[in-house]
């Protein structure tokens, strides 16, 4: 598991595609963060991060999309699949690489908390309880599009499906109201 981590923790640095990613979340968050608690005046974080999963449907597939889907375009999935490594190993070293990418770009949200602790008394729980949450919901969008671009050979594809999928998962209890609210939707959707 360690060498499929760092081969591919070292692949998205080697790459000028995360770079793009971590300079759009970047330039963005901190966008939300001059508009909601610069000039909003607001002491907390909340604000910025319900934006920021907004942003995140968008980026998370993009950090996905190449984990198994490249390794089917290349014909070097036969490989990795009969290396001495577990297909649990395989799978894990290529989540914890994008977990760490994404665990990487929202702790820029720290520094958000810091300067608003120096001008105001700031609620770190909450924060904590936030910056958790985010990591968490991260997690689970991360494991969708792992799922996504195991299933699917294109990489393009794979970020398409996953946003749709993420999407779906994300707006689930807006859809039956879509259709009326019928009852068999609901049930689903609110499963």
């Amino acid at each position: 598991m360690k060498a499929i981590f760092k081969r591919e923790l070292s692949s998205y640095f080697n790459s000028p595609l995360i770079y793009i990613i971590l300079s759009v979340f970047l330039v963005i968050s901190t966008l939300f963060f001059m508009m909601y608690n610069m000039l909003g005046a607001s002491p907390d974080l909340y604000s910025v991060f319900y934006s920021m999963n907004t942003i995140l449907l968008f980026l998370v597939p993009m950090i996905t999309m190449r984990l198994f889907s490249e390794e089917k375009t290349q014909k070097t999935d036969q490989l990795l699949l009969t290396s001495p490594n577990t297909i649990t190993s395989v799978v894990m070293g290529k989540f914890l690489s994008a977990l760490v990418v994404y665990w990487l770009m929202i702790s820029v949200t720290i520094l958000f908390a810091i300067i608003i602790a120096m001008f105001t008394n700031f609620d770190f729980k909450s924060f904590f309880v936030l910056y958790t949450g985010a990591i968490l919901m991260g997690a689970a969008f991360i494991a969708v599009g792992l799922f996504v671009s195991s299933a699917i050979g294109n990489v393009l594809t794979s970020a398409l499906a996953t946003f749709g999928l993420l999407m779906v998962f994300y707006y689930a209890e807006m859809i039956p109201l879509l259709f009326g609210r019928p009852e068999f939707l609901t049930k689903i959707f609110s499963f």
